[in-house]
């Protein structure tokens, strides 16, 4: 993501320490990938179980709290079509890119077409593969769909005047019948439509942005409070799948605890100083800019990485059985995901996105 910039006292101020969070929280879901889910599910050996890992899984968590923070950030002073065409253009073309490189080497395992995988990729662009009755290309693109769903609910209440003139009353709205549905009795549509589940994260983002700014909502604390017991909720029911399928739970104590210290850590890096220009500032701002590529791609490259040795090249070169270790592949995954994230960040994405920024521009009504 590119460098932010905030100006509620009228001098711009760069946000690079939330650029260095979510490249934190990107690799705490590949490391949450790789050596905690991945061997529970059998998709590497249990010699690379970390039971601390299991935390990393927060790091989605982190993403959600973070995209309601920069989300109302970015709405200011926009109308509803500049902030659909900043959206699009930010989410869609790293997507597309590394959408294609999972399909790529997908079609490389033996027994997976071509055929079968196409029809997945296409399907899954539209973020919401599901509803043509396909499956996602990858296990990872739920959150995406959420984040989807996020945009879209702000760009209707930026269309209808709502988001900035009634702001308190939204947030007070979202978050009182999410407790509802999730506590008292489960509407699932509404469930879906107001994506309750997550409202506590993108709420508690959205109040640490105001408090950030200075504007802070009517009785921020209850606000925050309430939207806290949301993502507990949600934690929960993470731990509950856990702790029914794995046996394995987080503490009771890190439950309730949990989102407190990632509205801490959120609230604390939006208002560290700024680093000076200069390469540490370029190298923060390409740490941001590789999270969503790395989140994209670390999880199908991490499976690629081992199934790729045992179904083919083990095979074909049985030598390699003794030198290509699973840790080593692990490794291998770990640091060819950074590096594919490192060159779409770099010098694909920004291509892609100044040429569809073109074409919405050409296209947009004058």
């Amino acid at each position: 993501m590119k460098a932010l910039s905030l100006t509620p006292v009228g001098t711009a101020k760069r946000l690079d320490s939330l650029d260095l969070l979510r490249f934190f929280a990107a690799a705490s879901v590949l490391l949450y990938h790789y050596t905690f889910i991945g061997p529970l599910q059998g998709f590497w050996p249990k010699t690379l179980f970390l039971p601390l890992a299991h935390w990393g899984d927060l790091g989605v968590d982190l993403f959600f709290v973070i995209s309601g923070f920069v989300i109302t950030l970015t709405s200011e002073n926009r109308g509803p079509g500049a902030f659909l065409s900043a959206r699009a253009t930010r989410l869609f073309p790293a997507f597309l890119v590394c959408s294609a490189i999972t399909a790529s080497m997908a079609i490389t395992l033996p027994g997976i077409s071509a055929a079968e995988i196409l029809p997945r990729w296409l399907a899954s662009l539209t973020y919401f593969p599901r509803a043509f009755g396909v499956e996602p290309l990858s296990s990872v693109y739920w959150t995406l769909a959420i984040e989807v769903q996020f945009y879209g609910l702000v760009t209707l209440l930026l269309a209808v005047g709502w988001w900035k003139r009634h702001g308190d009353l939204i947030l007070w709205s979202w978050l009182l019948i999410s407790f509802a549905t999730q506590y008292l009795h489960r509407e699932p549509l509404l469930a879906e439509v107001l994506i309750t589940e997550y409202a506590g994260h993108f709420c508690a983002g959205m109040i640490l942005y105001r408090i950030h700014a200075g504007q802070p909502p009517r009785f921020a604390t209850p606000a925050l409070l309430l939207a806290f017991s949301l993502m507990s909720k949600h934690i929960q029911h993470i731990d509950e799948w856990l702790g029914g399928s794995y046996q394995v739970l987080f503490p009771p104590l890190g439950i309730l605890l949990a989102a407190p210290a990632i509205a801490c850590i959120v609230l604390v890096a939006a208002r560290a100083s700024a680093l000076p220009p200069g390469p540490i500032a370029r190298g923060a701002a390409l740490l941001g800019a590789m999270s969503y590529p790395l989140y994209l791609v670390h999880a199908d490259l991490g499976f690629w990485s081992h199934a790729i040795f045992e179904r083919k090249w083990f095979g074909r070169y049985p030598g390699l059985a003794d030198t290509i270790t699973y840790p080593l592949m692990a490794l291998g995954a770990s640091t060819l995901s950074i590096l594919l994230a490192a060159l779409v960040a770099a010098r694909v994405e920004p291509c892609l996105q100044a040429r569809m920024k073109a074409r919405i521009t050409a296209h947009a009504p004058h």
